[in-house]
This record gives structure tokens, sequence and C-alpha cells, in this order.
């Protein structure tokens, strides 16, 4: 398929080209603690599409203990999926199972991004789901 973007005037579209816009792809994010340690996290979805030069994800991951993680909850992007730059990486959701509490997501690199509650306080805790999006410009 030519990349999304890539079309010029005149060129035939195919049913593969249209179906494979925004086609989901999965992942395995690796968790940290922001200061050091690995977090007990079970991701229990962690899929993306990219569209141009935007990666939209989704991410819902069960934080069990906080294992030796300090600091806040961190987590890579896919593989080959960077940042432009980290202050382009955002998202926002929620903690589903105790609190409802908003978070926040931001990027802390190109290839990782912190997760922090609305008041920027640090979401580890033992028993949390988190469900959110986020979004980066790649390039």
């Amino acid at each position: 398929m030519t990349a999304l973007g890539d079309f010029s005037a005149g060129d035939v579209l195919t049913a593969a080209d249209l179906n494979a816009i925004g086609d989901r792809l999965t992942w395995t994010p690796t968790w940290s603690g922001t200061t050091g340690g690995t977090p007990n996290v079970t991701t229990n979805r962690a899929s993306y599409m990219i569209v141009n030069d935007v990666a939209i994800a989704f991410v819902n991951a069960y934080l069990a203990s906080l294992g030796t993680a300090t600091g806040t909850l961190r987590l890579s992007l896919p593989s080959g999926i960077d940042a432009v730059t980290s202050n382009r990486l955002v998202g926002t959701g929620a903690e589903v199972l105790t609190t409802s509490d908003t978070i926040n997501v931001r990027g802390s690199s190109t290839t990782e991004a912190d997760i922090t509650y609305y008041t920027g306080a640090s979401v580890l805790a033992t028993s949390r789901v988190f469900s959110f999006m986020m979004a980066w410009e790649i390039g």
C-alpha cells in the first residue's frame, strides 16, 4: 500500500488501501518507576494505530503491586514508533477500579511516557486499573 498521505492525483485506491487506514497493532509496554525499579503490572491491552505522522494508542493495565518501583508509573512506547519530541505526546484516562480519578499521560522522552493523577500525584499504589488514550507526533 502507498503510505497514507502519499497518494497522488489519479491514483486508484483499492479496498486493501482503504482497509489498512488505521489498522490496530499491539505491543507490550515495559513498565517502570520514574526514579527506578519495576512495578508488577499486567498489560490487559495495548494497541496503537498510525495515521500519517500521528500515533494513537489505547492502554488498559492492572498495577497489582509496587514491586521495587519508585516515583510514578512509566511505560515504553511501541518499538520504533518514537515521538518527535517528548513534549508532543499527551493523553488522558482514568483509574477505573478503585478511585475513578482522572489521569494524565505525558511524554518523558521520545520513547517513554509518564502517568500521573490529574493533581500531579503518583499513581503508584496497589490494585489499580488504568485505561487511557495517548497520541504523539512521529517523524
